[in-house]
């Protein structure tokens, strides 16, 4: 009899225990992920402020950038214009 017993009487012991088990993983889950919660925020915040010095660097270099396309145009076009005079000159020797 005591055979019979003794296993009914351990089953509801390791049902308590296997339910501590879960409560036990799932609270270091639910605290990891806060914490990686917690990291991607971080995260997040340090990727804003990255954000907003390149855009600040990006306001400072495109007034640069425009200025210097605007340069390298004039001096194209001053090329083009010294191309064309030295090939009226080459032609006019001809008549």
């Amino acid at each position: 009899m005591i055979l019979i017993t003794l296993p009914l009487l351990l089953c509801p012991v390791h049902n308590v225990l296997s339910s501590k088990q879960t409560t036990v993983i799932r609270d270091t889950s639910f605290d990891d992920l806060k914490g990686e919660i917690e990291h991607l925020k971080e995260e997040i915040k340090f990727l804003k402020q990255n954000h907003i010095i390149y855009d600040h660097r990006l306001t400072q270099i495109e007034p640069i950038s425009r200025d210097i396309n605007a340069l390298i145009e004039m001096k194209q076009k001053h090329v083009d214009y010294l191309q064309l005079e030295i090939f009226s000159m080459n032609i006019s020797r001809y008549f």
